[in-house]
């Protein structure tokens, strides 16, 4: 659309996201934007799902991974920005680690962030 209206497009992409030293620990550290996220889930707020998902049992932080999280380790993380980059043409993405109802705690939003600006960003500056 933007083509058409004469303007070159910038593309920003949302997704919730916690990387941490491997997927093991994000997992540990991810319990605050998970439960967040089945709570919307069952309210009827997230419906690009796989259809195979039908009761929250089914919902794993493996599926979330798959193209609603940016999860697991940095190396994880940076191979889901540039995945995103080639599929959908992304230009920025925008990482959501606070959730409504003030999940996780304000200290582990600022760790999330340092880590982000240690082990993430400056691969991308490289680039």
């Amino acid at each position: 659309m933007a083509k058409e209206a004469g303007k070159e497009p910038y593309v920003i992409m949302g997704r919730d996201g916690w990387l941490a030293k491997n997927k093991e620990t994000a997992e540990k550290e991810a319990k605050y934007i998970f439960s967040t996220f089945i709570y919307y889930w069952k309210g009827g707020g997230v419906l690009d799902l796989p259809s195979n998902i039908k009761k929250e049992e089914d919902i794993t932080l493996d599926i979330m991974a798959q193209d609603r999280w940016l999860f697991g380790s940095a190396d994880d993380g940076i191979a889901t920005v540039e995945r995103l980059e080639k599929e959908y043409d992304v230009d920025e993405v925008l990482i959501c680690l606070r959730q409504t109802d003030g999940n996780p705690p304000h200290r582990e939003v600022l760790k999330q962030i340092k880590f982000w600006g240690e082990k993430v960003i400056p691969y991308f500056k490289e680039k």
